[in-house]
């Protein structure tokens, strides 16, 4: 048998770069993936360190973290002085590092959130004793306590800008400050609601619902400008509610 002929020290550098090359990029692969416990406290630590640079009268921590998928991870920032100063960050490929504090928190969109839903606790309370006889379910989820609602109020909403945030009236909104029933005078608004009903309804039912949830909200000093509102049918199978049309979104 011919002895087999020794590589040059070239090929043995080269061999053991190719497999470095190998094992780095099956590493990046599994890594792209879901990520992994370094890169996401490499990216939590970007995350703060972003955070107090843009507010650094506040002290922040990691509410939740996310991702890993395609070298991106996200955190979001709470500080620890105000409930409303609260966004994302995202961090891309380790190093490059974006945050969503203009949208969350310089037009408001965190201190939407939360006024909306304290907002739409204090209707939910109105509409049981005003309204009684048209039953609401609870689909709407809250930013105050994680629990469902029966209905929804979007504060500086409107239908050819849903996601447009406070912008120029943002001095309406304190970071922090409670909800105001008066702000619903100053400022265009959605309230959603989903109501059980018996048998199809019909363009005059939405009408009827919302000018019974208009006046008990109007003497209670609210002014809301649309109502998004979802009839369903009691006994309805699946198949049928998806024939049907059952929503109307309704001005006031």
């Amino acid at each position: 048998m011919k002895p087999r002929p020794e590589r040059s020290p070239v090929l043995r550098v080269l061999a053991a770069l190719g497999g470095i090359a190998i094992a780095a990029g099956l590493v990046l692969a599994v890594d792209a993936l879901g990520g992994d416990p370094l890169s996401r406290a490499w990216a939590e630590r970007r995350a703060l360190r972003y955070a107090q640079a843009r507010y650094p009268d506040q002290d922040f921590f990691i509410r939740s973290s996310w991702g890993g998928a395609n070298f991106v991870y996200g955190a979001t920032l709470q500080s620890r002085q105000s409930a409303d100063t609260a966004f994302d960050v995202t961090t891309r490929f380790w190093f490059f590092t974006s945050g969503r504090e203009q949208e969350m928190v310089e037009d408001r969109g965190t201190t939407l959130s939360r006024q909306g839903a304290e907002g739409a606790a204090a209707i939910e309370t109105i509409l049981d004793r005003a309204c009684p006889e048209y039953e609401r379910q609870e689909v709407y989820n809250t930013a105050l306590s994680g629990e469902l609602q029966s209905v929804e109020l979007d504060l500086c909403w409107t239908p050819e800008d849903p996601q447009g945030g406070a912008g120029e009236q943002a001095d309406l909104f304190p970071l922090d400050a409670p909800f105001d029933p008066a702000v619903t005078a100053r400022v265009p608004d959605r309230l959603c609601a989903q109501i059980l009903w018996d048998g199809e309804p019909a363009d005059a039912d939405f009408e009827a619902v919302a000018d019974a949830f208009d006046a008990a909200l109007t003497a209670a000093g609210y002014d809301i400008d649309y109502y998004d509102l979802t009839l369903v049918p009691r006994d309805a199978g699946h198949e049928e509610l998806q024939a049907l049309d059952l929503d109307r979104l309704i001005r006031k």
